[in-house]
């Protein structure tokens, strides 16, 4: 169903103006900071957070030619950073569990290794997971399985040599101790994690089904088409679904039942794809179940939405918005949209007065919907209720993470329960705190 929102009634500002002692109050912890030292830039580095319900963390990011590794808890204070082993392929994934769980996913030159932790305290466990192309453009997804169910490893995979060949896309299950469970499965021609901006393919519901979001690889496909694919625990993924109407660079966020945001993309160019920010609903079957689309007077104008629930079975939509054409531009004002269950829009809300990198929208307990973005000046977000209306929640203290990075992104969000953790570089620090908004 599409929908044509209001014009525009809500503008947060870009620095929100809080009460004199509000520092003192605020709820984000004093920023852990960590040395990128060897790495070509600070923003290379590629940190990645997860967290857990009851505030368990975990960070990884890469140091020279090394993945280095950080735990902490739910008041944000984080260990000494250890190193987990070499390194070569775009970006660690993280993937966090409570009581102390964790694990750590990356590539180096013979395939996707692991390192496991059962429980905090408890010794590290490192394993080679499966073998690999060794390309240094591969890329990996992780998400744990719940119930002590262990863990599923997505990967976008490269061959070891050569030039315009498509990437595939494979998956392998986890025991709780980082153990392969059967055969690497291989989804066919794919990708997923290209879009530089923080992002989720893959999660995995309460029950234990997997869901993975990627893009297929087609020849001459722009943009490529969505596609999405569910697993049973432990079991190979089925054949992947799509929408029907074409819609493309699709990222799929946690929620009841799982939720897709995607862009029925409107024109693709140097800076990435714009259009129609839409949201659709995984059902039991496994089938994309459309919730609703924001129509806009400019569809070309807007880009990288995300989504996440609200109110039962509604959701948030929260996207980048252009003012003008600016074909080159990857900032934009940020916007929101509340999809009720029956896909009836709300209106178009702005969150912020000014251009902002990489909104993301994330859900919390209570039916809530954090938003977050960087700006020119810091970090910027606003908490909406079970009603989707957005009011400014305080900024995360420190400099931002840096608009112009590496194709894998420099910054990442993790949401769990009533947690929130962000993790991000700039000027050769790796920088991570957590809040309980």
């Amino acid at each position: 169903m599409t929908v044509r929102a209001a014009a525009l009634p809500v503008l947060l500002a870009a620095a929100v103006a809080l009460p004199a002692g509000a520092a003192a109050a605020s709820p984000w912890s004093a920023p852990a900071s960590f040395p990128t030292a060897g790495t070509i830039d600070a923003d290379s580095a590629a940190p990645r957070i997860a967290i857990a319900a009851d505030g368990t963390s975990v960070a990884a990011w890469i140091r020279g030619r090394d993945v280095a590794v950080s735990t902490g808890g739910g008041h944000g204070r984080f260990t000494r950073a250890a190193i987990a082993g070499r390194w070569r392929a775009a970006a660690p994934a993280v993937a966090a569990g409570p009581g102390g769980q964790a694990l750590v996913a990356w590539e180096d030159g013979t395939g996707i290794r692991v390192r496991v932790r059962a429980k905090a305290g408890a010794r590290w466990t490192t394993r080679l997971a499966a073998p690999s192309t060794g390309s240094a453009i591969n890329g990996v997804e992780v998400a744990r399985v719940g119930r002590d169910r262990g863990w599923i490893v997505a990967e976008r995979q490269f061959p070891a040599h050569g030039s315009g060949v498509p990437y595939r896309v494979r998956a392998l299950w986890l025991d709780p101790d980082g153990r392969r469970i059967g055969d690497v499965q291989d989804l066919g021609l794919g990708s997923f994690g290209l879009d530089a901006r923080v992002a989720r393919a893959l999660t995995v519901s309460p029950g234990g089904r997997a869901t993975l979001v990627y893009t297929s690889a087609s020849p001459g496909a722009v943009p490529a088409t969505m596609l999405v694919a569910h697993a049973p625990v432990g079991g190979p993924f089925g054949a992947p679904v799509s929408p029907t109407d074409g819609a493309g660079h699709g990222t799929l966020f946690a929620g009841s039942g799982g939720l897709v945001a995607s862009l029925r993309t409107a024109r693709c160019g140097d800076a990435g794809c714009t259009g129609t920010p839409e949201a659709w609903r995984v059902d039991g079957s496994g089938a994309l179940e459309p919730l609703g689309a924001v129509a806009l007077d400019q569809p070309g104008r807007a880009l990288r939405p995300s989504v996440a629930p609200i109110g039962g079975r509604g959701a948030a939509l929260v996207f980048g918005l252009k003012d003008g054409p600016l074909p080159f531009a990857t900032q934009a004002p940020v916007r929101a949209v509340a999809l009720a269950a029956d896909g009836t829009a709300g209106p178009l809300q702005t969150l912020t007065g000014g251009a902002a990198s990489e909104p993301v929208a994330l859900p919390l307990s209570g039916s809530r919907v954090l938003a977050i973005w960087a700006g020119t000046r810091g970090w910027g977000a606003a908490l909406a209720g079970p009603d989707g209306r957005f009011a400014p929640f305080p900024t995360a203290p420190g400099p931002p993470p840096t608009a112009a990075h590496t194709n894998a992104t420099n910054r990442d969000v993790a949401t769990a329960g009533r947690y929130v953790a962000i993790a991000w570089a700039r000027g050769h620090r790796v920088r991570m705190s957590v809040a309980r908004p």
